[in-house]
């Protein structure tokens, strides 16, 4: 067996193909991208005076690329062969016969997605340097915005317990959101930010005159004209949608002191103090988005009322979208945003180590060779972890027996005694060792690097919250204001002085990287409250790239 038919075995629970025959399949998206919404008619603020999003891009810039691929054309024509792509289904969640649970990729000639990857950075990099897009949306940005998202979203409940009082959150879904999302809206929202006439020329003709087809067990169907929607896949869909969806985050945001939304994309969290706030801010998001021709659907929303009042817990508080009563969480119930189970009073979530380990099992279990089945663990199984290692999702415990179960296998294929030393499966290959990861280990590095990068993110507000907990925390401990070498000892395990005799009740994203530290010999210290940290003969400061990511 080659080490591809590993990869593809081993993923039969999680990578399926669309059972949907082929002409409804073919109905139902046309119904989606040749359908032209009619956005509401809004006046166009008079867009800021701002510099083109590329310089040379009018003409020199198309015009090189087009002399490389020996396509002769004017800068705003785009060659025909780019107009047209195939599109994959990737299954999200739910049933598998209902196609608005299938995601569509699609899929690009390479010298076009080249050029929008070229167009997208540019774009990206103009509008972060314009502070074009809310503060509020995180995704596709040099922002870790799932790291951020779930912090500020914890943080949101945590209030509710330290402040006894009470806390409202909604989490949304977009129906079809790039799917939908009208041309005209896309360009408008180009103008009004004050993209360049040049640039939105050449945004327009990519889109005018696009077709797809997208893949089916029967085959592909027939060629479908995208007239709405973003193309997901390529390089400028990500950008494209952020800014047409903008104006929805602004409105919102509008006028409140305290953070209301968040939003990864079409991923979206309203926040409140009080429920008339929540079902006002419900009502806003739901009007914003239909001017511009999208939709919610309470179907797979959710909404959490988190009291900090005795006894603690979620409240029965009933909220409407658009007439319709959206699913309340009570207490053990979770939303999963972006990767993550939210709510409250939630149990360990296994499924990620269970996933691995049957990984490992199909791996072990393979007629590949010893040294490619220790390439295939390193490939497959173990980076499938890292994303629950980072969300803290399973604790030290639950990881060191993934190792463990992990170890034994590795033993196994290697013929190797149960006795032998671990420290041949996980040393370094260059001092002749298998150089395999240790998922408790990694979840270590994970939770430091996390802490790390809360405490230097580039997002005031987030930075200002994560030092805001942190220095609670270790005021907790100390029962005193801390001062920077307090933050430094707590954050490297220090167990002297005022540290000795006190503990923190409530675990968080401190207490959880204080122990990894420790374990790991990661020293932290503090200067004017920004973060350094040292392990090894490795010296980080908040001005570098990032944390290490191990000691192998």
């Amino acid at each position: 067996m080659e080490q591809e038919e590993v990869c593809e075995s081993s993923h039969t629970t999680i990578f399926c193909r669309c059972p949907v025959k082929l002409e409804e399949t073919f109905n139902y998206f046309k119904g989606i991208w040749e359908t032209v919404g009619s956005p509401a008619e809004r006046p166009l603020p008079e867009p800021p005076t701002r510099p083109p999003v590329v310089e040379i891009l009018s003409k020199d810039f198309v015009a090189d690329v087009f002399a490389r691929v020996k396509i002769h054309r004017r800068v705003a024509d785009i060659p025909t062969s780019w107009k047209s792509s195939r599109t994959i289904l990737i299954h999200k969640k739910g049933e598998l016969d209902r196609l608005d649970n299938w995601r569509p990729i699609s899929l690009s000639n390479t010298i076009y997605k080249l050029f929008t990857k070229c167009m997208a950075r540019k774009l990206s990099d103009w509008c972060e340097m314009n502070e074009v897009l809310s503060s509020a949306q995180k995704g596709f940005s040099p922002f870790d915005g799932v790291l951020e998202h779930n912090f500020l979203l914890s943080q949101h409940l945590e209030s509710a317990r330290r402040a006894k009082t009470d806390k409202f959150t909604a989490w949304l879904d977009i129906s079809n959101a790039f799917g939908s999302v009208p041309k005209q809206v896309i360009l408008d929202s180009l103008m009004a930010c004050g993209v360049d006439v040049d640039f939105i020329t050449l945004i327009s003709n990519i889109y005018e005159g696009s077709t797809t087809r997208v893949l089916t067990e029967e085959g592909p169907t027939p060629p479908i004209k995208i007239l709405s929607g973003v193309k997901q896949g390529c390089p400028l869909s990500g950008i494209l949608f952020n800014l047409a969806i903008d104006k929805v985050l602004q409105t919102i945001q509008e006028n409140r002191e305290h953070r209301a939304v968040l939003a990864f994309a079409d991923d979206i969290v309203l926040m409140s103090d009080s429920a008339a706030e929540l079902q006002e801010l419900l009502l806003t998001t739901s009007d914003e988005l239909r001017a511009l021709c999208l939709h919610l659907n309470p179907r797979k929303c959710a909404t959490l009322h988190l009291s900090g009042r005795f006894p603690t817990g979620s409240r029965n508080s009933t909220f409407l979208l658009d007439g319709v009563p959206v699913s309340a969480l009570e207490d053990g119930e979770e939303y999963q945003y972006l990767g993550k189970p939210a709510g409250f009073f939630l149990q360990k979530n296994f499924r990620t180590a269970n996933e691995a380990l049957s990984l490992l099992e199909k791996i072990s279990g393979s007629q590949l060779s010893q040294w490619q089945k220790l390439d295939a663990l390193k490939t497959f199984m173990f980076p499938t972890m890292s994303f629950a290692m980072r969300t803290a999702q399973l604790g030290k415990t639950g990881w060191a027996e993934v190792d463990l179960a992990a170890r034994r296998e590795i033993k196994n294929i290697l013929s190797l005694p149960s006795n032998a030393s671990n420290h041949y499966i996980h040393g370094n290959r260059k001092l002749g060792c298998c150089g395999l990861p240790s998922a408790a280990q990694d979840s270590d590095f994970y939770l430091v690097d996390s802490a790390f990068k809360l405490l230097t993110s580039k997002d005031e507000e987030v930075a200002l919250q994560a030092l805001g907990q942190l220095t609670r925390t270790v005021s907790h401990r100390l029962g005193r204001s801390p001062s920077d070498g307090d933050l430094g000892s707590f954050l490297s395990g220090c167990m002297e002085g005022g540290f000795a005799g006190s503990t923190n009740q409530l675990s968080n994203t401190w207490t959880l990287a204080r122990k990894a530290s420790d374990r790991q010999q990661v020293t932290w210290s503090f200067t004017n409250s920004q973060p350094s940290i040292a392990f090894g003969d490795e010296n980080i400061t908040s001005l570098s790239l990032s944390p290490p990511r191990g000691g192998r």
